[in-house]
């Protein structure tokens, strides 16, 4: 069963993961998990928070559904991190490969692959 924690934990590396790709929100935004309830028909999605007006805009097709439950978009963001790593460590040639965040701990192994 996948908890709210594990969820909330594998965004971030996914957040970081973005971030080291190149795939940064504009300025004045941050990333955000819009929370899903299958019971009332919303999905998990990422998106941008405006961080003056708090409104919400896509990033894009790629990155937005992830899901009706926590289960699927635990999963669907699992596959986007894998992506995400792979860009990154060919981006960093130099550095040694590093493992997906969810197996580590994610925030700071994304900050590491940079060193």
């Amino acid at each position: 069963m996948i908890t709210t924690e594990m969820l909330n934990r594998r965004f971030e590396a996914f957040a970081a993961a973005c971030q080291l790709a190149g795939i940064c929100p504009p300025a004045g935004h941050r990333w955000g998990l819009d929370k899903g309830s299958k019971l009332y028909g919303r999905a998990y999605r990422v998106f941008w928070v405006n961080l003056s007006t708090g409104g919400h805009h896509s990033p894009g097709s790629m990155f937005d559904f992830l899901g009706m439950t926590k289960a699927e978009a635990y999963e669907a963001l699992g596959q986007r991190l894998t992506v995400l790593w792979a860009v990154a460590n060919n981006q960093a040639p130099s550095c040694e490969p590093v493992e997906p965040a969810e197996y580590l701990d994610g925030i700071e192994t994304a900050r590491n692959v940079t060193k």
